[in-house]
């Protein structure tokens, strides 16, 4: 006769076989990745349709994941209700990295030097109104085209972090040059958004170098506010 307890064995434990069932863990190769927006699709050996995951999704994260990566995980439900990826892990990435030595970042002196910038901006402006040597309303210009160009950086990081349709970059830098460039240097600083691509970065700096010559060239008196409309006619 076997008894109920023999090796330990619990006739009602429900931790047995439909717990390791319900948890059961998957693997996939990381097929597509978006590093800048932070989110790609696993293909599955199953050959079901891709699987959206996510990089908040990822448990320990030794590195950045890379296209080709095997990845170890638990299929769930994203916040638009599709299968998407939880509890991720990079198969053998822990046991393959070593610690490093971090290299000198420039980051925080980029951050320093574009709120610098945009700091530069806003005082010119104000100066130029309190001189008289600009209207009021050419201030407040910069200041409401600034804000707008603030709200659209922010709902594009918003964007990006939901995995939803981005806002183009093209109308970023349309905001930025139509005197919003305070706001838009601002805004790169203080949502830590759009600076690790190279050629958004020189167009945002040629921008910045424009406004900041017609400011200190008003300021300097090389030109005048009424020469400059002129012109512009």
């Amino acid at each position: 006769m076997r008894s109920s307890t023999e090796k330990g064995h619990k006739p009602n434990d429900p931790d047995s076989k439909p717990l390791s069932a319900a948890v059961q863990r998957k693997r996939g190769v990381l097929d597509s990745w978006n590093d800048e927006r932070g989110f790609g699709y696993i293909q599955t050996a199953n050959g079901a349709a891709p699987l959206f995951v996510h990089i908040k999704s990822f448990r320990s994260r030794p590195r950045r994941p890379l296209i080709g990566d095997t990845l170890v995980f638990i299929e769930g439900v994203g916040r638009n209700g599709q299968p998407a990826a939880e509890q991720v892990e990079i198969e053998g990435a822990v046991a393959a990295e070593k610690p490093k030595t971090p290299a000198p970042r420039r980051v925080p002196i980029a951050d320093v030097t574009r709120m610098m910038a945009a700091v530069s901006i806003f005082i010119a402006v104000a100066t130029l109104s309190a001189l008289g040597r600009a209207p009021i309303w050419f201030g407040i210009l910069y200041y409401i085209m600034g804000l707008a160009s603030l709200m659209l950086y922010s709902a594009d990081k918003r964007y990006a972090i939901a995995g939803q349709s981005r806002v183009r970059e093209t109308s970023m830098h349309v905001v930025d040059a139509l005197f919003g460039i305070g706001g838009g240097l601002f805004a790169q600083h203080m949502f830590r958004h759009k600076t690790r691509k190279r050629a958004f970065r020189y167009i945002t700096r040629l921008i910045y170098i424009v406004h900041a010559t017609l400011l200190t060239a008003l300021l300097g008196g090389l030109i005048s506010f009424d020469t400059l409309l002129t012109g512009a006619r």
